[in-house]
């Protein structure tokens, strides 16, 4: 039965009884990785559902719990049914695995506080391994889910409570309209609303420390991943400052490059004479330099000034397609 909680009450002449359903528990197993399937891990939800019946008549009830644990058939066996009150189970079961619930949980604050230390006690944060901060990422992800999951079935429990104080009151109802109903003491039946209360604030200081505590997590999850963005653009301005040292020294020795490629051309030339000495010989032709690389010089320049502008005015003519495109399609539609 996967629904959380239904009650029904059959009130007849010979016979009046209460039936509940609740889920008591509820696991979850997540499968490994299956890499020749593209469903890479899949959820499996293991109910423990708990019927109880209470016979107006006889007073007698009726509990079966298909999937007890040893520490609930413990509760079950310390407890004598006929001489207590019939939600006095539920109180014991409910309390049971909410308790047992939270023990994970118990150190789940001392290793948060711990990685906070240690980025608090650090003179530089930003010297901390990337190693280090991916460890402390993926513990903090898994007390996330933690936090989550018991923050879910605390809600559960709580609703749950909620439905059997109803319960609780309907069970007093049906008693003081009916006299042959099989009596309750009052007492009692305060005492165990009074245990169900006390449950469920226990419940809702639970969830509030859940909250405060998956706050915190978020908070210092959101701190290591801006402490790996800084390791990250300390490490893109060590890569810009190594790419500007390139660039100055082409720049430094991009002068004597051209003058030792222009010396290496046919249109300019040294001859070594005995008598005379070195002679140095331009070529009538030597315009053809100045022609051929000025042009072409002024079209590289004016291609990367304009380059730019053509990419802005396509992206301007993409979002108009677009908009065209959505106006015409709701026009299609009415």
């Amino acid at each position: 039965m996967r629904s959380c909680y239904y009650s029904s009450l059959k009130v007849e002449r010979d016979s009046s009884v209460l039936e509940i359903w609740y889920n008591l528990k509820e696991n979850h197993t997540v499968n490994p990785l299956n890499l020749h399937v593209n469903i890479r891990a899949s959820l499996e939800r293991e109910h423990e559902p708990v019927y109880f019946a209470y016979n107006f008549n006889t007073g007698y009830s009726t509990y079966l719990l298909s999937k007890a644990d040893p520490p609930q058939l413990s509760i079950l066996g310390r407890v004598d049914l006929p001489r207590i009150h019939p939600f006095t189970v539920h109180l014991a079961l409910l309390s049971h695995e909410i308790t047992h619930r939270m023990q994970p949980m118990a150190g789940t604050l001392d290793r948060m506080l711990g990685i906070e230390k240690r980025l608090l006690e650090l003179p530089l944060p930003a010297n901390i391994s990337a190693n280090v901060l991916k460890a402390d990422l993926q513990e903090l992800h898994g007390m996330a889910r933690l936090v989550v999951v018991c923050a879910h079935r605390t809600g559960r429990d709580l609703s749950n409570i909620d439905s059997l104080l109803r319960d609780l009151d309907r069970i007093g109802k049906q008693i003081e309209l009916h006299m042959n109903y099989f009596q309750i003491d009052n007492n009692l039946h305060e005492r165990v609303r009074d245990g169900l209360l006390s449950l469920r604030d226990s419940c809702i200081n639970i969830d509030r420390r859940l909250e405060n505590r998956r706050r915190r997590i978020e908070n210092m999850i959101a701190l290591l991943y801006n402490l790996m963005q800084n390791q990250d653009s300390t490490t893109m301005r060590e890569d810009s400052t190594a790419m500007k040292t390139i660039a100055t020294l082409t720049m430094l020795f991009l002068p004597a490059t051209f003058i030792s490629s222009l010396f290496g051309t046919n249109f300019f030339a040294l001859f070594p004479d005995p008598v005379k000495g070195s002679t140095f010989v331009v070529s009538d032709q030597w315009w053809i330099l100045l022609t051929c690389s000025v042009p072409l010089t002024l079209l590289v320049l004016s291609i990367w000034r304009f380059w730019p502008f053509v990419r802005r005015v396509q992206q301007k003519l993409k979002v108009r397609r677009s908009k065209a495109d959505f106006i015409d399609s709701e026009k299609g539609q009415l």
